[in-house]
């Protein structure tokens, strides 16, 4: 929110809520000093509220008067439906103020900025920003948590795609094809194909693709304008599906792969099935990490090391090792991360090795300090940082197999090579965080949705207790 007076209270923050299509939530920490929640339902407050709607940002401030938007009278309603209270404690307290809009008005008004004003005979005291997880759940919710996402097939075998974006002004597909349906080239470098994403009641932009233009296999990112509280403005946002189950190397674009494909199905995966564990009681479980699993082992080809591809290799010392232990009774491997992450540079060629000085000695801190030198840009990460969870690291696919379905058919083989041993495959999943939120590089759902994905605190902030920038599993779509 620009201003050209003085800081009023709330202003640069989110501190009202919206909460269903006709009332929003307003905090009592920005009641003027000296006037009680009572004071203000009972109207010897005198205080008014205004909705401040601008379809394409720019609201403000400026001689105690809203300026670059327009602005609808709000009305002080009493205490919040119980219904909101309840999905939403941290609510309980918050006055409720009515709009005098229907579901229609409310929908268009999301697309653009929206803000509290408080006056005081005519006067200005505060001025703050709206969070709308809530609004967007009690208007889409119930059906788009019905609907499908990502790529889908149409009849004549063509790939479709659906993205959720409600607060956007427009969604276009952007799209390569590649050479073959496995989708396994590198970043086409012709001029994209755009194609207008139509949009639906449930707040969904689809591409039906119809004519067949565009092929299985193709890569694709979704351009989406929507507005960005962070930057107050209308952005033109490049996003990676979040729904991705295959990318080209380094995430730089989705790849509409069909995952029952044979060309993506290795035998080693389709003829090996899990073993059954009929009780959870007798599972034993052994955990590892895919990289480190055989990176260092020279039993392994050197071109499968630290890949996906060395447990498919039964003659190396780490999967006869693994065999021994199931033939003992172990019967679960558990994977860490091996979803698509952040913080490894999938290429070869970027990856960086510590430097250890020739004669640290066993008690040297040198060995440290070059493994932290590097440590942004070397193969190794926990990978406890998602970025796309439904598609699989790139870093652990072999260097000619990184892109679209090929890297999917190494994972499988993994899987494949695992279950032959009789060992189930456990996925360590990591859904209650994203490596990073806002207008960030890696930031895919925010930049999407912007304001619904992520929690956020009283003042609009994100949070981060889970060590980085918290989801809102509490909201229906996260």
């Amino acid at each position: 929110i620009a201003s050209a007076d003085a800081p009023v209270a709330g202003a640069g923050e989110q501190r009202a809520y919206w909460v269903t299509s006709d009332i929003l939530a307003w905090p009592t920490s920005l009641l003027p000093q000296g006037v009680t929640r009572a004071q203000v339902l009972d109207g010897s407050a005198k205080l008014s509220y205004e909705l401040v709607t601008a379809p394409e940002g720019g609201a403000g401030l400026a001689d105690g008067a809203v300026t670059g938007a327009s602005t609808s009278a709000l009305t002080v309603a009493g205490d919040l439906p119980a219904e909101v209270t309840t999905a939403h404690p941290n609510l309980n307290g918050y006055i409720a103020l009515k709009a005098s809009l229907d579901e229609a008005g409310a929908r268009e008004a999301l697309t653009g900025q929206i803000a509290v004003v408080q006056k005081s005979s005519e006067s200005v005291n505060a001025f703050t920003g709206v969070q709308i997880a809530p609004v967007l759940d009690s208007l889409y919710a119930a059906k788009a948590t019905q609907a499908s996402y990502g790529v889908g097939w149409n009849a004549a075998g063509n790939p479709t795609f659906a993205l959720w974006a409600p607060t956007a002004k427009n969604v276009t597909l952007l799209s390569w094809n590649t050479s073959t349906p496995r989708g396994s080239d590198a970043d086409v470098q012709s001029d994209a194909l755009r194609t207008a994403a139509q949009r639906g009641e449930d707040g969904r932009w689809s591409v039906d693709n119809a004519a067949g233009e565009i092929h299985e296999g193709a890569q694709y990112l979704w351009e989406v304008s929507v507005y960005v509280p962070e930057t107050g403005k209308v952005e033109t946002n490049l996003v990676t599906d979040p729904y991705s189950v295959a990318l080209t190397v380094d995430s730089t674009r989705s790849v509409a792969i069909n995952m029952d494909n044979p060309a993506i199905a290795p035998s080693v995966w389709t003829d090996s099935k899990a073993p059954v564990i009929e009780d959870d009681a007798q599972r034993s479980i052994y955990e590892l990490h895919v990289r480190d699993f055989s990176a260092a082992d020279a039993s392994v080809p050197e071109d499968m090391r630290g890949t996906y591809m060395a447990f498919t290799q039964f003659q190396s010392n780490g999967m006869r090792h693994l065999a021994e232990l199931s033939r003992a009774g172990m019967n679960t491997v558990h994977l860490l991360p091996t979803f698509d992450i952040a913080t490894i540079p999938e290429k070869r060629a970027d990856q960086k090795t510590p430097a250890i000085p020739e004669g640290a000695g066993p008690a040297s801190e040198e060995q440290q300090a070059a493994v932290a030198a590097v440590a942004d840009q070397d193969a190794y990460n926990w990978g406890y940082d998602p970025l796309h969870w439904m598609a699989p690291e790139g870093s652990y696919a072999t260097a000619a197999n990184q892109n679209g379905g090929a890297r999917v058919h190494e994972f499988r083989s993994m899987v494949g090579g695992l279950h032959s041993i009789g060992m189930q495959v456990v996925l360590d999943q990591v859904y209650n965080h994203t490596p990073s939120a806002g207008q960030s590089a890696h930031s895919v759902l925010d930049r999407v949705v912007p304001g619904y994905y992520q929690r956020l605190n009283a003042t609009g902030g994100v949070e981060t207790s889970t060590c980085c920038s918290n989801v809102a599993t509490e909201n229906a779509m996260s």
